[in-house]
């Protein structure tokens, strides 16, 4: 049994997001990521994951308990959150989010302070996920470092190619847009590797696709 969270989701009921393609969870892939990357540890003494689901009407039971998971079915306007604009979903789904954890915690007598640090990190950061997807690999020469970093935002996430030389960065570049969600990003960030001295290419998991950046040379470098 796990001692702490590992994760939380936040996702709508599996019948209206089969009946509405998928539109909220895609929508709040990065707010899970985002969140779960600036949750300190929980001590939970069995459980890993939280769910926070939304419903369209009132569920049936307001918690389940999965053997190490928990789950929290909350009323949710849909309408009205279809109906706002990019940036306020975001922040309703960050309400939601942190209304149904904090349910949880106090209901099984966590510590909340972790739930509300996260909340602030993701406010404090405007909502902005970019960071690291892969861990940074040196030039032949060991004078550069490449490494794959992501816009993960509510409606695509943005693949890029960061190079630096002790720690200046000399490019970012776009190489490549998915649709947002972590299975899309892991198959895209496969292998980084360097081709030359001066050309770094990423390939997908599967092998099938490939996108190279050259690094501008200078007697500087």
């Amino acid at each position: 049994m796990a001692k702490y969270l590992h994760d939380v989701w936040i996702r709508a009921s599996r019948t209206y997001e089969k009946e509405n393609d998928y539109a909220f969870g895609l929508s709040s892939n990065f707010l899970i990521d985002l969140y779960s990357t600036n949750l300190p540890k929980v001590q939970t003494n069995g459980f890993f994951r939280i769910i926070v689901e939304a419903n369209p009407t009132p569920p049936t039971k307001k918690i389940e308990n999965m053997v190490d998971v928990l789950q929290i079915n909350k009323v949710f306007d849909f309408e009205a959150y279809f109906a706002a604009d990019k940036e306020t979903r975001k922040r309703i789904a960050l309400e939601l989010l942190q209304d149904g954890l904090l349910e949880v915690a106090e209901m099984r007598g966590w510590n909340t302070t972790p739930f509300h640090e996260a909340y602030k990190a993701v406010l404090a950061k405007n909502f902005v996920n970019y960071r690291p997807w892969c861990k940074f690999v040196r030039s032949p020469d060991k004078k550069r470092t490449a490494q794959a970093w992501v816009n993960y935002d509510s409606d695509k996430a943005e693949i890029f190619i960061e190079i630096a030389q002790k720690k200046e960065k000399l490019t970012k570049t776009l190489v490549t847009t998915v649709k947002p969600g972590d299975v899309w990003i892991r198959w895209t960030v496969g292998k980084l590797e360097w081709i030359s001295l001066d050309k770094v290419r990423l390939t997908s998991h599967d092998g099938k696709e490939t996108w190279e950046v050259s690094v501008p040379t200078s007697e500087n470098y």
